[in-house]
C-alpha cells in the first residue's frame, strides 16, 4: 500500500486517515485502504450499535476531523458485520451490509 496517495488535489498520508477512523469509529475494526476497485480511500469497518450505515460513519469522522488536522475523510465507507482475521487484506472481508461516500 503506498504510503502518501494523491486524492482531491490533495497529497494524503494513508496512515492518518486510518487514525482519524479509528479513533471516530472505535470500537468497530476498522482498515482504510489507499484503492479498491479504483476508488480512493476507501474505509471497511464493522458495524456497531452506533455505526450502521456509511452516513453515520462519516459524521464521526467530520466530527472529530478537526483533531487530525493532516487526514482527510474516506472517500468511500464498506459497513460489514464482522471482520476477517486480516482486516489489512480487502479480500478478506465479508459482504458488505451498507456501502456509500456517506454525504448527502
Amino acid at each position: 500500500m503506498p504510503d502518501r496517495i494523491l486524492a482531491d488535489s490533495c497529497w494524503v498520508d494513508v496512515a492518518d486517515v486510518q487514525r482519524l477512523v479509528e479513533a471516530a469509529v472505535a470500537p468497530a475494526v476498522a482498515h482504510v485502504f489507499a484503492e479498491v476497485g479504483g476508488r480512493p480511500l476507501v474505509a471497511h469497518l464493522t458495524a456497531t450499535a452506533t455505526v450502521r450505515t456509511p452516513e453515520q460513519a462519516h459524521a464521526r469522522c467530520m466530527a472529530i476531523l478537526a483533531d487530525h488536522p493532516t487526514a482527510i475523510t474516506p472517500r468511500q465507507y464498506v459497513i460489514c458485520d464482522a471482520a476477517p482475521s486480516d482486516p489489512a487484506d480487502p479480500a478478506g472481508w465479508p459482504a458488505p451490509s451498507a456501502t456509500g461516500s456517506g454525504r448527502r
